[in-house]
Protein backbone atom coordinates (compact mmCIF):
# COMPACT_ATOMS: atom_id res chain seq x y z
CA UNK A 1 0.00 0.00 0.00
CA UNK A 2 2.83 2.20 0.78
CA UNK A 3 3.85 2.38 -2.78
CA UNK A 4 0.21 2.99 -4.52
CA UNK A 5 -0.86 6.70 -5.42
CA UNK A 6 -3.94 6.84 -3.18
CA UNK A 7 -5.35 4.52 -0.79
CA UNK A 8 -9.09 4.29 0.18
CA UNK A 9 -9.56 3.06 3.98
CA UNK A 10 -13.37 1.94 4.76
CA UNK A 11 -13.38 3.44 8.26
CA UNK A 12 -11.39 5.70 10.33
CA UNK A 13 -10.15 2.36 12.03
CA UNK A 14 -8.69 1.28 8.55
CA UNK A 15 -7.02 4.87 8.24
CA UNK A 16 -4.64 4.37 11.09
CA UNK A 17 -3.73 1.09 9.86
CA UNK A 18 -2.76 2.35 6.51
CA UNK A 19 -0.67 4.86 8.89
CA UNK A 20 0.57 1.71 10.54
CA UNK A 21 1.55 0.39 7.64
CA UNK A 22 3.85 3.11 6.21
CA UNK A 23 1.12 4.97 3.87
CA UNK A 24 1.31 9.06 4.05
CA UNK A 25 -1.53 10.89 5.01
CA UNK A 26 -1.29 12.76 1.75
CA UNK A 27 -2.02 9.18 0.08
CA UNK A 28 -5.40 8.48 2.11
CA UNK A 29 -8.46 9.41 1.30
CA UNK A 30 -11.41 8.46 3.69
CA UNK A 31 -14.71 7.52 1.12
CA UNK A 32 -17.47 5.76 3.60
CA UNK A 33 -18.27 2.85 2.10
CA UNK A 34 -22.44 2.87 1.07
CA UNK A 35 -24.82 0.92 0.58
CA UNK A 36 -27.67 0.48 -2.30
CA UNK A 37 -30.71 2.32 -0.91
CA UNK A 38 -32.43 1.91 -3.83
CA UNK A 39 -32.80 -1.72 -3.77
CA UNK A 40 -33.39 -1.95 -0.18
CA UNK A 41 -36.50 1.18 -0.64
CA UNK A 42 -37.99 -0.89 -3.09
CA UNK A 43 -38.28 -4.34 -0.93
CA UNK A 44 -39.36 -2.04 1.94
CA UNK A 45 -42.30 -1.57 -0.16
CA UNK A 46 -43.16 -5.19 -0.44
CA UNK A 47 -45.51 -7.29 2.19
CA UNK A 48 -42.95 -9.08 4.92
CA UNK A 49 -42.78 -12.75 4.87
CA UNK A 50 -45.28 -14.08 7.11
CA UNK A 51 -43.20 -15.74 10.49
CA UNK A 52 -44.93 -17.28 13.93
CA UNK A 53 -42.48 -16.84 15.89
CA UNK A 54 -39.59 -13.64 16.60
CA UNK A 55 -36.69 -13.46 14.17
CA UNK A 56 -33.37 -12.83 14.92
CA UNK A 57 -31.04 -12.78 11.67
CA UNK A 58 -27.48 -12.39 11.14
CA UNK A 59 -25.98 -12.01 7.03
CA UNK A 60 -22.30 -12.21 6.55
CA UNK A 61 -19.59 -14.82 6.03
CA UNK A 62 -19.42 -17.59 8.29
CA UNK A 63 -15.59 -17.44 9.31
CA UNK A 64 -13.72 -16.59 12.55
CA UNK A 65 -13.68 -13.16 12.69
CA UNK A 66 -17.68 -13.07 12.37
CA UNK A 67 -17.29 -14.79 15.97
CA UNK A 68 -20.68 -16.65 15.55
CA UNK A 69 -20.20 -19.17 18.65
CA UNK A 70 -20.69 -16.50 20.69
CA UNK A 71 -24.16 -15.36 18.50
CA UNK A 72 -24.95 -19.15 19.44
CA UNK A 73 -24.33 -19.04 22.83
CA UNK A 74 -26.25 -16.00 23.05
CA UNK A 75 -29.18 -17.19 21.36
CA UNK A 76 -29.70 -20.43 23.33
CA UNK A 77 -29.92 -18.51 26.21
CA UNK A 78 -32.09 -15.58 24.90
CA UNK A 79 -34.47 -18.83 23.72
CA UNK A 80 -34.04 -20.53 27.17
CA UNK A 81 -35.47 -17.23 28.65
CA UNK A 82 -37.65 -15.84 25.89
CA UNK A 83 -38.86 -19.06 23.98
CA UNK A 84 -40.56 -17.47 21.26
CA UNK A 85 -37.05 -17.18 19.03
CA UNK A 86 -35.82 -18.45 15.89
CA UNK A 87 -32.52 -17.76 14.45
CA UNK A 88 -31.48 -17.04 11.07
CA UNK A 89 -28.45 -17.44 9.41
CA UNK A 90 -27.22 -16.19 6.11
CA UNK A 91 -24.13 -16.68 4.36
CA UNK A 92 -21.46 -19.09 3.74
CA UNK A 93 -17.91 -20.06 4.95
CA UNK A 94 -14.76 -22.72 6.02
CA UNK A 95 -16.81 -22.48 9.63
CA UNK A 96 -20.19 -23.30 8.63
CA UNK A 97 -20.27 -27.47 9.05
CA UNK A 98 -18.55 -26.65 12.39
CA UNK A 99 -21.01 -24.30 13.30
CA UNK A 100 -23.42 -26.15 12.48
CA UNK A 101 -22.47 -29.24 14.53
CA UNK A 102 -22.12 -27.09 17.29
CA UNK A 103 -25.53 -25.70 16.96
CA UNK A 104 -26.88 -29.21 17.05
CA UNK A 105 -25.32 -29.38 20.67
CA UNK A 106 -27.76 -26.59 22.49
CA UNK A 107 -31.34 -26.92 23.22
CA UNK A 108 -32.35 -24.12 20.95
CA UNK A 109 -30.62 -25.76 17.75
CA UNK A 110 -34.18 -26.64 16.51
CA UNK A 111 -35.14 -22.75 16.01
CA UNK A 112 -31.10 -22.17 14.56
CA UNK A 113 -31.85 -22.33 11.11
CA UNK A 114 -28.69 -21.92 8.55
CA UNK A 115 -30.04 -20.74 5.09
CA UNK A 116 -26.62 -20.34 3.31
CA UNK A 117 -26.18 -17.57 0.51
CA UNK A 118 -29.45 -16.10 -0.41
CA UNK A 119 -31.01 -13.66 -3.54
CA UNK A 120 -33.43 -13.67 -1.72
CA UNK A 121 -31.59 -12.13 1.33
CA UNK A 122 -33.07 -8.23 1.77
CA UNK A 123 -36.59 -10.43 1.58
CA UNK A 124 -35.23 -12.20 5.02
CA UNK A 125 -33.87 -9.49 6.05
CA UNK A 126 -36.70 -7.52 6.10
CA UNK A 127 -38.60 -10.10 8.43
CA UNK A 128 -36.33 -9.80 11.00
CA UNK A 129 -37.48 -8.51 15.00
CA UNK A 130 -33.60 -8.24 15.57
CA UNK A 131 -30.18 -7.98 13.25
CA UNK A 132 -27.45 -9.56 15.44
CA UNK A 133 -23.35 -9.30 15.25
CA UNK A 134 -20.99 -10.50 17.43
CA UNK A 135 -18.02 -9.64 14.78
CA UNK A 136 -14.15 -9.23 16.79
CA UNK A 137 -13.20 -6.92 13.79
CA UNK A 138 -14.78 -5.66 11.02
CA UNK A 139 -14.61 -2.91 8.14
CA UNK A 140 -18.02 -1.12 8.29
CA UNK A 141 -20.17 -4.43 7.47
CA UNK A 142 -23.13 -3.67 4.48
CA UNK A 143 -24.90 -6.54 5.59
CA UNK A 144 -25.05 -3.56 8.83
CA UNK A 145 -25.93 -0.96 6.62
CA UNK A 146 -29.06 -2.92 4.91
CA UNK A 147 -30.11 -3.69 8.23
CA UNK A 148 -30.14 -0.24 9.44
CA UNK A 149 -31.78 1.04 6.25
CA UNK A 150 -34.14 -1.91 6.65
CA UNK A 151 -35.45 -0.39 9.77
CA UNK A 152 -34.25 -3.16 11.89
CA UNK A 153 -33.12 -2.80 14.86
CA UNK A 154 -29.57 -4.14 15.88
CA UNK A 155 -27.52 -5.32 18.93
CA UNK A 156 -23.70 -6.17 18.61
CA UNK A 157 -20.43 -5.97 20.15
CA UNK A 158 -18.40 -2.38 20.18
CA UNK A 159 -15.68 -2.38 17.86
CA UNK A 160 -14.14 0.08 15.31
CA UNK A 161 -16.63 0.23 12.29
CA UNK A 162 -19.68 -1.35 13.71
CA UNK A 163 -19.63 1.93 16.08
CA UNK A 164 -19.83 4.07 13.17
CA UNK A 165 -23.27 3.06 12.44
CA UNK A 166 -24.28 2.24 15.66
CA UNK A 167 -24.26 4.62 18.65
CA UNK A 168 -25.55 2.61 22.14
CA UNK A 169 -28.79 3.59 22.87
CA UNK A 170 -29.30 5.76 19.75
CA UNK A 171 -29.01 4.13 16.46
CA UNK A 172 -28.38 0.31 18.40
CA UNK A 173 -27.09 -1.44 21.59
CA UNK A 174 -23.69 -2.30 21.96
CA UNK A 175 -22.16 -4.21 24.10
CA UNK A 176 -18.48 -4.56 25.33
CA UNK A 177 -16.85 -7.09 23.14
CA UNK A 178 -16.82 -11.17 24.77
CA UNK A 179 -19.41 -9.67 27.03
CA UNK A 180 -21.85 -12.29 26.01
CA UNK A 181 -23.99 -11.69 29.12
CA UNK A 182 -24.30 -7.59 28.37
CA UNK A 183 -25.42 -8.92 24.52
CA UNK A 184 -28.27 -11.37 25.91
CA UNK A 185 -29.78 -8.49 27.92
CA UNK A 186 -29.75 -6.02 24.25
CA UNK A 187 -31.46 -8.70 22.96
CA UNK A 188 -33.94 -9.36 24.94
CA UNK A 189 -34.25 -5.49 25.35
CA UNK A 190 -35.15 -5.25 22.26
CA UNK A 191 -37.35 -8.45 21.46
CA UNK A 192 -39.72 -7.24 24.62
CA UNK A 193 -39.70 -3.35 23.86
CA UNK A 194 -41.23 -2.64 20.69
CA UNK A 195 -41.31 0.68 21.30
CA UNK A 196 -37.80 0.98 21.97
CA UNK A 197 -36.88 -1.07 19.22
CA UNK A 198 -38.60 1.43 16.83
CA UNK A 199 -37.02 4.22 18.26
CA UNK A 200 -33.14 2.94 17.85
CA UNK A 201 -34.68 1.38 14.05
CA UNK A 202 -36.12 4.94 13.40
CA UNK A 203 -32.60 6.65 13.98
CA UNK A 204 -30.67 4.29 12.47
CA UNK A 205 -32.31 4.13 9.29
CA UNK A 206 -32.02 8.22 9.29
CA UNK A 207 -28.20 7.79 10.14
CA UNK A 208 -27.70 5.59 6.90
CA UNK A 209 -29.58 7.20 4.55
CA UNK A 210 -27.69 10.61 5.31
CA UNK A 211 -24.50 9.05 5.10
CA UNK A 212 -24.45 6.29 3.47
CA UNK A 213 -25.75 6.05 0.29
CA UNK A 214 -24.13 3.72 -2.68
CA UNK A 215 -24.73 6.71 -4.73
CA UNK A 216 -22.66 9.43 -2.72
CA UNK A 217 -19.61 6.34 -2.44
CA UNK A 218 -19.70 5.97 -6.34
CA UNK A 219 -20.03 9.89 -7.06
CA UNK A 220 -16.58 10.40 -4.35
CA UNK A 221 -14.67 7.49 -6.35
CA UNK A 222 -15.96 9.14 -9.32
CA UNK A 223 -14.31 12.41 -8.35
CA UNK A 224 -10.93 10.56 -6.84
CA UNK A 225 -10.28 8.63 -10.39
CA UNK A 226 -10.95 11.46 -12.23
CA UNK A 227 -8.76 13.61 -10.35
CA UNK A 228 -5.49 10.73 -10.55
CA UNK A 229 -6.38 10.49 -14.53
CA UNK A 230 -5.60 14.08 -14.41
CA UNK A 231 -2.30 14.19 -12.61
CA UNK A 232 -0.86 11.41 -14.95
Amino acid sequence: MARADRVVPLSPQLIEDSRAAGVSDKKITYIQNGVDLAEVEAQRQRPVIARQKKRIGFIGQLISRKNIPDLLTVFNDVWQEHGDVELFVLGDGEERQELETRAGLKAASADVHYLGFREDRLALLQSFDLFVMTSTLEGIPRCLMEACAMGVPVAAYNIPGIDQLISHGETGLLAKLGDRGELKEHWLSILEDPEQAKTLADAAREHVYENYSAARMAREYSELFSSLGKAA
